[in-house]
């Protein structure tokens, strides 16, 4: 005969199990939170990134690039004709926001990059192997689009997930929390979209300057023929090399370029 007023082991294990149920469900909430932030952040970088001042891509820049700095490549000669490059594709993009800065690195490997902010370095070796002027051009017009594009802030937004990003549409959150993610940056992979946007953006300025917009893809179509067992750093950190041959090859059509670039600087000696 049960007592009244206590509890039944019928009424007992239906409290267990209503407050198992509860914690399974708050559990799911939180999970779901999580994962509906990691897509936040994942969806609404590209659009948060306009919050964030270009001035913070500078300093985002200088840190990436010091984490990853070597030996300085000092011939007036190779930066030199790297730079008169660069200068014609930076005039015809016509977008002034960024302040571009120009090294060579004392490096053989076949690479280049450009922080954000407008820090552009081009190894020793890349310059060596490039055998004309539009390949050179090639590859500066695709990194300089990652950084007018701000790629690489967006990596940095994503990497940084969800709170932030409220956060910064709130007008709330100190943007200066992005540096501690600056170490990662060079780390962290362009998307498939950046890629091809800073391909298709960089053979339009090309084409503004009068260059050939092949370059880039010849390139890379000639070092993937060379082969090897260890394919150049350049060729790791940009795939699909063929589909970026059929565009080029595409945005080509019909166009004259108006000047041939000089050939790169052989055999370059660095102080």
């Amino acid at each position: 005969m049960a007592i009244a007023g206590a509890p039944t082991h019928q009424g007992f294990g239906h409290t267990h199990r209503r407050l198992i149920i509860e914690i399974v469900a708050a559990i799911g909430g939180l999970l779901l939170i999580l994962v509906l932030s990691m897509r936040l952040a994942s969806c609404a970088a590209g659009s948060m990134v306009r919050f964030v001042p270009v001035s913070v891509d500078r300093q985002l820049g200088e840190l990436a690039a010091l984490a990853v700095s070597g030996s300085t490549c000092e011939n007036v000669e190779a930066k030199q004709y790297v730079q008169d490059i660069l200068d014609q594709l930076l005039a015809a993009s016509g977008d002034t926001r960024f302040t571009f800065t120009l090294s060579i690195a004392d490096d053989d490997a076949i690479n280049a990059f450009a922080a954000p902010g407008g820090i552009v370095v081009v190894n020793r070796g890349l310059l060596e192997k490039a055998e004309t002027g539009e390949e050179v051009a090639g590859v500066l017009a695709h990194e300089i689009q990652h950084v007018l594009g701000r790629h690489g802030m967006v990596n940095i937004l994503r990497q940084a997930g969800g709170k932030i990003i409220i956060g910064i549409a709130l007008g709330w959150t100190d943007v200066g929390v992005l540096f501690s993610y600056a170490g990662d940056l060079m780390d962290l992979a362009y998307s498939r979209d950046h890629e091809r946007d800073a391909d298709s953006a960089g053979r339009a300025i090309m084409k503004k300057a009068g260059m050939d917009p092949r370059g880039l893809a010849k390139f890379f179509a000639r070092l993937k023929a060379e082969g090897g067992a260890q394919p150049p750093p350049i060729l790791s950190t940009h795939p699909d090399h063929d589909e970026r041959i059929v565009a080029a090859e595409r945005d080509a059509l019909g166009f004259v370029p108006t000047q041939t670039l000089p050939v790169p600087p052989r055999a370059i000696a660095c102080k």
